[in-house]
């Protein structure tokens, strides 16, 4: 049965509940993945011809199609992972067990004890990659490709959510209609409408605070805020992903509007 990531989440959080070590749901959940997600050979062709740009797919696209090639399929298993609590990395790597070199991605969890290598897309559970680095800049870099991408297509159900999230924006929000990506403010939270969804990003007292500092840094001669610029580097500074700011990564937004933006 078709599953979303949340779904996913949930299922799985049931099953490794009583599984202590690390290294069991760590298991767990590769076995699920050689169940239910497998190569996706169409689009690898794609690629070795040139006709793909190679961006990790979206966790949740894979998940719909039920295929990936490496890049997609660890890229969804560290996010599971994370989403379960345990820590886990995406990796580059250039050399695998053989010495050979290689263009390749798998996924690293962080044992107490050891480095971990996944690779499901080899269907490998302790890899010996020989030359690997940690990339976890995708994270981050996907979620910037998918709420600032004028390019991504939506799928024909998100089409009356936006409809909603869109109203939501002009009743809520009126300095900002008309604009591609708008902001508002909840007391503990900063909701960004955008043409490919919704993104809540929570945030305590503190970094609120400092959150407004950033605002005036972009703020246009008509005292709007350009919210396209501040969703940019939140994403960036939100290096962990976790769809919440703290203080100090509100003091890296604030110090790059100030770097980068005048107030005119």
């Amino acid at each position: 049965m078709l599953m979303g990531l949340d779904a996913v989440v949930e299922e799985l959080g049931t099953t490794i509940r009583n599984r202590v070590p690390m290294i069991d749901q760590a298991r767990i959940i590769y076995d699920w993945m050689l169940e239910h997600v497998r190569y996706d050979d169409a689009r690898k062709r794609a690629l070795d011809a040139g006709l793909d740009e190679g961006y990790p797919r979206h966790p949740e696209e894979t998940l719909r199609i039920q295929r990936g090639v490496c890049s997609d399929q660890s890229l969804l298993y560290v996010t599971i992972c994370r989403s379960l609590g345990i820590p886990a990395s995406y990796a580059h790597v250039s050399r695998d067990e053989k010495g050979q070199p290689i263009n390749h991605a798998m996924a690293v969890v962080h044992h107490p004890d050891r480095e971990l290598q996944v690779d499901p897309a080899m269907r490998i559970f302790n890899a010996h990659h020989q030359e690997y680095e940690i990339n976890d800049i995708v994270v981050p870099a996907l979620r910037h490709q998918q709420y600032l991408s004028s390019s991504m297509i939506l799928k024909p159900l998100a089409v009356a959510a936006l409809a909603t999230i869109a109203w939501f924006g002009y009743q809520y929000a009126p300095s900002f209609q008309g604009k591609r990506i708008t902001a508002a403010e909840t007391e503990n939270a900063i909701k960004f409408y955008t043409k490919n969804g919704e993104l809540t990003v929570s945030i305590d007292a503190d970094a609120k605070t400092v959150w407004k500092e950033a605002l005036f840094f972009t703020e246009t001669k008509e005292g709007d805020a350009n919210d396209h610029e501040l969703l940019d580097i939140l994403l960036r500074a939100d290096a962990d992903a976790d769809n919440r700011l703290t203080l100090s990564e509100a003091k890296a937004i604030r110090d790059r509007a100030r770097a980068t933006y005048v107030r005119r």
